[in-house]
């Protein structure tokens, strides 16, 4: 069944394309691809697409989209597609299937889609140029598999281009150096043992605490006797009146 979605241009970042196109080598074959492999393919897409200008839904070789039984297929529709019919440029109406093209959510998708629909599908005869890394044979092999309307000529001579670009370029192998990179492990960072917080002791409130502190009361003044006293006043007073009346 196909379901039409929303036509989304999809423009990447270059080294972003062929680190997608490496991984997804890597993952079909166990290895990574030769340069002279994966340029084949980089211009095939350049040449599709205007490198990336006119990619739309992560449709990387301008696919279209064919009706498969049991399975959903998501297709975008895009404007002014054109064929060569009998020698003439034919512009196909957007109600036309000739301008509903597949659709993919992400570029990984796409990558695989558009690696195992040329190596596995309808096109699998022109993979062995791809491995080969014979950008001509490639054109020529799709050519006749019927993958293209225009000239074989003017399809590899577009190709050229961007395929020499690639070999002479530095990106590919940028890419390589870094997927090559040992990942450093993450070692677990182990926790500092702390010592303990001392516990304080649960003190009974009635129990008595071992040191004991005794209190001594201060000494007291003796008590001095009153009738000791009243007597001792009363001789002075005697004494006195004798002095005063002169009694003798």
């Amino acid at each position: 069944m196909l379901k039409r979605v929303e036509t989304v241009r999809t423009n990447f970042i270059i080294k972003d394309f062929i680190k997608s196109m490496v991984l997804v080598w890597k993952d079909m074959y166990g290895s990574f691809p030769s340069k002279k492999s994966l340029a084949v393919l980089f211009a095939q897409w350049s040449l599709e697409t205007g490198q990336g200008a006119s990619c739309w839904n992560n449709n990387l070789g301008n696919i279209k989209a064919k009706d498969t039984e049991g399975e959903v297929i998501e297709y975008c529709v895009l404007k002014g597609v054109w064929e060569i019919v009998n020698g003439k440029k034919i512009i196909l109406p957007p109600e036309d299937p000739g301008s509903w093209f597949r659709s993919f959510p992400t570029l990984t998708e796409g990558v695989k889609f558009h690696f195992n629909f040329l190596k596995n599908k309808r096109y699998k005869a022109a993979w062995v140029a791809v491995e080969e890394g014979d950008y001509k044979k490639f054109a020529s092999l799709l050519r006749k598999q019927g993958y293209y309307t225009a000239s074989e000529e003017d399809y590899a001579k577009g190709m050229s281009g961007y395929y020499n670009n690639f070999m002479n370029g530095k990106t590919f192998d940028t890419v390589i150096a870094e997927l090559n990179q040992p990942i450093t492990p993450v070692l677990p960072v182990e926790p500092v043992p702390t010592a303990p917080e001392p516990i304080s002791p649960i003190v009974d409130p009635f129990e008595l605490p071992e040191t004991v502190i005794v209190v001594e009361p201060e000494p007291t003044k003796p008590i001095v006797d009153s009738k000791f006293n009243m007597q001792k006043v009363l001789d002075m007073l005697f004494n006195l009146l004798k002095i005063f009346f002169h009694i003798k």
